[in-house]
Order: structure tokens, then C-alpha cells, then sequence
């Protein structure tokens, strides 16, 4: 499995053999950042709108997941579940299993949509996706907390400051510092295989944007 980072919390998930591949939330209009327009097979929305999104209005054979519910696509099996409701636009984080590796990914996950209920659905994943960078997000103090009580074995850290962003998120020095960490390696893209997995403790993997 290969995970690259597109920005913000858009992230393109592809199987060994680019025999599937995911993508989730495109970067906001505010960001700066170009969406990407590369071809995947499903495309995930942490909102449940999608009139406002970039392929709201598009007609291909793409598989959309904008909600909660249990879904099978090309052999990637992904659970969603409701984190909050903001004027009857419904908010989800997602449960990803590709290639027996488990992804928690919590997209645009704030401090008012912490509860112990959901959190717990995502207890022992193998790699957790969630933003570090506050502003309308989550602050380094309260990912820390949401990382120590899933305990994954490999975090990647989005929404935080980068030079392709118009938007001033706090650095990932910030995270890295409440998590006890130095300076770590920014990586291309996260290649991984299950058995990968076999090392103790916890391993942060921050993502260059490609």
C-alpha cells in the first residue's frame, strides 16, 4: 500500500500494483492548493454536502462515500461514522481496510466533536490520519489526546503549516513537541505492507505534498 499526501487532509490511498486507489477530502478553496484531478476509484467526503464539492456535480463511474454506513469497493472495506452535525450537514470519519492494514482517518475531526463513543470504533488501528494545525481544527495538545487513547502504530499528521498553503496553521514543530519527538524525516509517500507493522511504540510519518 502507498499513501500520499495532496494537501490539507486529501490523501490518495493506492493498493500494491495501483490495483485501487482512494482519495478523500480535496483541499479547500481557501487553501490555495489545486485539487487534484488524478483518476481513483472512490473518492471520500467527510461531508455528507457535496454540492460545493468538486466532483458534487460530475457523472463518471467514480464510487462516492459522503456519510455514514458500511461500504465494499474493489476489496477496500470502509466504515463511516457520524462525528457531528452542523445544519443538518452531516460531519464523518472513516474506517479504512486495505490490504489488512486499518486507517483511521478523522478528516476535519475538531475539539467540540471529541466523544469516547467513536473514538473507541478506532481504538488499535494500525495508521491514524488527523489534523495537528489547530485553527478550526484539532491543536497539537488535543491530538496528542485522541493518538494516546487510539494508541496507532504509525500517525500522519495533516492541517498543518506548509509554504504551498495560503492558510497559517500552526507548524508541525508544534505536534511534534507535545509529542515528545525531534525533528523526524518528511517523507514522499508512506510505503507499507502489513508485516511492516511488527515494531513497538508509536512511529509519526509527515508527508511532503506531490
Amino acid at each position: 500500500m502507498s499513501i500520499e499526501w495532496r494537501g490539507e487532509g486529501c490523501f490518495e490511498i493506492k493498493s500494491i500494483g495501483d490495483k485501487v486507489s482512494l482519495m478523500t477530502e480535496i483541499p479547500s478553496r481557501d487553501s490555495g492548493i489545486s485539487a487534484p484531478r488524478k483518476k481513483t476509484d472512490i473518492y471520500i467526503s467527510i461531508w455528507s454536502d457535496l454540492s460545493d464539492s468538486l466532483f458534487g456535480n460530475e457523472s463518471d463511474d467514480r464510487f462516492l462515500i459522503s456519510g455514514p454506513g458500511e461500504y465494499e469497493v474493489k476489496d477496500i472495506f470502509i466504515k463511516g461514522v457520524k462525528i457531528s452535525n452542523i445544519d443538518n450537514v452531516m460531519k464523518s470519519a472513516y474506517l479504512i481496510e486495505l490490504e489488512g492494514i486499518r486507517i483511521a482517518y478523522l478528516g476535519e475531526v475538531n475539539n467540540k466533536d471529541m466523544n469516547q463513543e467513536w473514538e473507541g470504533l478506532f481504538e488499535g488501528v494500525d495508521i491514524l490520519i488527523l489534523p495537528v494545525g489547530d485553527k478550526e481544527f484539532l491543536n497539537s495538545q488535543q491530538a496528542a489526546g485522541i493518538i494516546n487513547q487510539i494508541e496507532p502504530k504509525i500517525i500522519i499528521p495533516s492541517h498543518y503549516s506548509i509554504p504551498e498553503s495560503k492558510i497559517k496553521y500552526d507548524k508541525l514543530d508544534s505536534f511534534l513537541k507535545e509529542m515528545g519527538v525531534g525533528n523526524v524525516e518528511v517523507e514522499n509517500k508512506l510505503l507499507i505492507k502489513k508485516k511492516d507493522l511488527n515494531f513497538e511504540g508509536v512511529k509519526i510519518v509527515p508527508l511532503k505534498v506531490v
